[in-house]
C-alpha cells in the first residue's frame, strides 16, 4: 500500500514539475513573441509615416548603413517616392506576426531579423487638386529588418522595403537582397 502511495506521490510531483517547465517555456516564448510584435508595430508605422508626409530623409535613416551607402540608393528612394502617392492618410493594417529568426550565443541575440508586412495603407490621392477625380489608393509593404548584428552592426537596419500598389502589378523596392541572412 505504502508503495502505491509513493509512486503516485511521485507521479503527481512529476506531473506538476513537467507542467510548470511547459509553462514557464509558453511564458518565454509569449515575451518574445510580444518584444518582436511591439519592434515591428514601431517600425512599421515609421514606415508610414514616412511615406505619408513624404519624408524621404526619415525613411533613408530607416536603412542599415550598407544599402545607404550603394550607389544606386538615391535614385531608388526618389522612384519609391514618386511610385507612392498620398494627399491624405486614412488608415493601415499591420501584421506584427512575422517570419524571422535569430542567432543566440551565450544566451545572448547576436543577430535577429523578421520580414514583416503592412497588409494596407489607405490613402487618398486628389490628382491637380480636382476633388471630382478623387480616389482611394492601396499599398501593401514588405522589408527586411535586421534588428541585431553585434558582428557587423553597420547591417543593422531595413535591407530593403517593397512598396505594391494593391491590385495591380506596380511595385517599387528600395534596397537589395543580397545582404541577408536566410
Amino acid at each position: 500500500m505504502l508503495k502505491k502511495y509513493m509512486i503516485s506521490v511521485l507521479f503527481i510531483i512529476s506531473l506538476l514539475f513537467l507542467g510548470s517547465c511547459s509553462n514557464i517555456r509558453g511564458v518565454q516564448l509569449t515575451k518574445v513573441l510580444n518584444e518582436e510584435g511591439q519592434k515591428i508595430q514601431t517600425m512599421s508605422e515609421e514606415i508610414i509615416r514616412c511615406l505619408t508626409e513624404k519624408d524621404s530623409e526619415a525613411f533613408t535613416e530607416l536603412f542599415c548603413d550598407q544599402v545607404r551607402n550603394e550607389d544606386i540608393f538615391d535614385k531608388q528612394i526618389e522612384k519609391l517616392f514618386d511610385f507612392f502617392k498620398c494627399d491624405s492618410y486614412i488608415k493601415s493594417e499591420i501584421d506584427t506576426v512575422a517570419a524571422g529568426g535569430d542567432s543566440r550565443e551565450y544566451g545572448m541575440r547576436t543577430e535577429w531579423y523578421v520580414i514583416p508586412q503592412i497588409t494596407y495603407i489607405e490613402v487618398l490621392v486628389v490628382p491637380n487638386g480636382d476633388y471630382n477625380r478623387m480616389n482611394r489608393r492601396y499599398y501593401g509593404v514588405n522589408y527586411y529588418w535586421q534588428i541585431t548584428d553585434t558582428e557587423n552592426p553597420s547591417l543593422e537596419g531595413l535591407h530593403n522595403c517593397t512598396v505594391e500598389l494593391l491590385n495591380t502589378d506596380e511595385s517599387v523596392m528600395v534596397g537589395t537582397t543580397e545582404l541577408q541572412s536566410f
